[in-house]
């Protein structure tokens, strides 16, 4: 993990002085612990704080071209570098292992549309001073953040929030409408973030600063069936799957410092372990989080039993929701944004342990976005045959079912549309408890439904696109 930032005058003037870059990037250090950089040029400032995990000694960001035409600065991880050194790049001069380092060279040759070549996570920015072109990007799936503000005629960018305020230009007014749908998912939905002036780039998304203007545009779709692919068993599916699982994490083994992995005991990260096991020529290091409270949930005696059964090196902790083992104030600032999840309170104290004895760490956050493994996912599934009925029957069933546990199953069955079903599935804050709670701006809002029903037009409307909500 590294954190970048940075400041572009689309006018071509100062951007910002050294001091307020280096405040912005200094924001980031926990981010990067290993070094800081920067970059001032003519019409634009970069800053980056870099975590060191290929080619350590020499890797150093910012990264540039050959004549200097070109830099970039980035947070990530990308798993084809090596791949595209031996091949289109392979007649560039590269200082450095650094897999940032392909970044200034493969723009040269493609333009903006260099990002559709990069296999990896990543927030990333690239300048290019004879065109006085920006390009701000981030991976398919969103794995990293990446914020960005237009104030009068300056862009801010940052990895985290906190970075974008610690430049001074931003006002820190709060979206009420970000703020509402919070309290109603339990996250914000993106693009919008909690302040009024700061948006997030999407997954799949690259911004592009040109000629004075901001464009933002989606670099790649959510993949989806085609009706003229054969069908095939479930043993072909599981094989190409597991095949795939394999690739991803052999990918993901490129480090030069120790790595390990969060192993929950569940499914997805027992996987994990078990591939990284198979392609470590060591015992792979894990890590455990439990709570006492939780009784047949807490999953630490299933970690430690595949931890076991793959020989690994384990390290374990286990908490109390009774006592406060997590300090709150630094999982907030943490956060940087607002995240209802429980989850968060032993990921932090997870990590931390973690941090004493390896510098990157696998885990299964995801899978059940992907795989469809939460309980939301099931109820609509349950629902779609009831979705046959006429619309005046289901919402007759879904008032009869109004605060029963088949109430949530009831409300996906009456929704009218992909936007008010994925409303209905992920609510947390019905009206009622919306009328006694909600008080001051966000009394007169929707609950977050303009949000959610804008980011599904943006997306072409559909549930799976939906589902990429970061």
């Amino acid at each position: 993990m590294c954190g970048i930032c940075g400041v572009v005058h689309l006018a071509g003037g100062e951007p910002v002085s050294l001091d307020v870059l280096t405040r912005m990037t200094d924001a980031l250090v926990h981010r990067g612990p290993d070094e800081q950089g920067f970059a001032t040029l003519p019409g634009a400032a970069l800053g980056v704080r870099r975590l060191a995990i290929v080619d350590v000694a020499e890797g150093h960001q910012p990264v540039w071209n050959e004549d200097g035409s070109v830099v970039a600065v980035q947070n990530g991880e990308l798993y084809n570098h090596e791949l595209l050194r031996r091949g289109e790049l392979r007649d560039h001069q590269c200082a450095s292992r650094c897999d940032s380092e392909v970044l200034p060279h493969l723009y040269e040759r493609h333009g903006v549309e260099f990002v559709e070549r990069l296999r990896g996570k990543f927030g990333l920015a690239v300048w290019d001073t004879k065109r006085r072109r920006l390009v701000l990007a981030r991976d398919r799936l969103g794995v990293k953040p990446l914020y960005y503000a237009l104030v009068g005629e300056r862009l801010v960018f940052a990895s985290e929030l906190k970075s974008v305020l610690a430049s001074g230009l931003v006002p820190a007014g709060l979206d009420y409408e970000a703020i509402d749908a919070y309290l109603s998912f339990g996250f914000v939905p993106g693009p919008a973030t909690p302040l009024a002036a700061v948006r997030r780039l999407g997954p799949g998304e690259r911004l592009v600063v040109e000629e004075g203007r901001v464009r933002v545009e989606r670099y790649w779709e959510h993949p989806v069936a085609r009706p003229e692919d054969p069908p095939r068993d479930e043993r072909a599916y599981a094989a190409e799957l597991l095949e795939l699982l394999d690739e991803a994490v052999r990918l993901r083994l490129m480090s030069d410092v120790p790595l390990g992995a969060m192993l929950s005991g569940g499914l997805d990260s027992s996987l994990i372990v078990a591939l990284m096991a198979k392609q470590m020529s060591g015992p792979v290091q894990t890590f455990s989080v439990g709570f006492r409270e939780a009784g047949a949930a807490n999953e630490l005696a299933d970690a430690r039993l595949v931890a076991e059964r793959f020989g690994c090196e384990h390290h374990e902790l286990e908490l109390s929701y009774a006592e406060q083992t997590v300090d709150l104030a630094e999982l907030v600032w943490s956060l940087d944004e607002p995240l209802a999840d429980l989850s968060a309170l032993g990921f932090l104290a997870l990590s931390e342990l973690a941090s004493r004895h390896v510098t990157v760490a696998l885990s299964g956050q995801g899978a059940d976005e992907l795989f469809g493994g939460y309980q939301r996912y099931r109820t609509a599934a349950l629902a779609e045959p009831l979705r046959r009925l006429p619309r005046a029957a289901r919402a007759s069933t879904a008032r009869l079912a109004a605060g029963s546990r088949f109430g949530r199953a009831a409300s996906v069955v009456a929704a009218d549309g992909a936007a008010d079903e994925w409303i209905a599935a992920h609510t947390r804050l019905d009206d009622r408890s919306r009328a006694r709670l909600v008080h001051g701006p966000l009394k007169a809002l929707d609950g977050g439904r303009q949000a959610i029903v804008a980011k599904s037009a943006g997306l072409g409307g559909g549930l799976s696109a939906l589902l990429s909500l970061d």
